[in-house]
C-alpha cells in the first residue's frame, strides 16, 4: 500500500479524519493526541503469515522488518495533528 502509494498527498487529511473518527467511535480507544506504536513492535511474522501470504505475488519479496518500520513512520506522518483538526 504504502511502496504503490495508495493515497495521494492531498487525501491524507481525510484519510487522517477517518482514522481519528474511528478511533473515537472504537471500543479501544486511544487518546486522540497520544498514538504508541509499540505492539506493531511487538507482531511476529508468524502472527500475519496467514493473512498476509495469500495478497501477495508469489515472486514478491517482503521484508516484514522494513515494513513495519515503514508502516510506523507513515502512520506517525498521518496522525500528527494539524491546527484544523485540533479545533474541529
Amino acid at each position: 500500500m504504502l511502496n504503490a502509494q495508495l493515497f495521494s498527498d492531498d487525501e491524507l487529511p481525510a484519510l487522517r479524519k477517518i482514522v481519528l473518527f474511528y478511533c473515537a467511535v472504537g471500543e479501544n480507544k486511544p487518546p486522540a493526541t497520544d498514538f504508541r506504536y509499540e505492539a506493531i513492535d511487538r507482531l511476529k511474522f508468524p502472527q500475519i503469515r496467514f493473512s498476509l501470504l495469500p495478497v501477495l505475488r508469489k515472486t514478491e519479496c517482503f521484508d516484514f522488518e522494513k515494513a513495519k518500520v515503514e508502516v510506523k513512520k507513515f502512520l506517525v506522518r498521518l496522525l500528527t495533528l494539524t491546527g484544523s483538526d485540533q479545533h474541529a
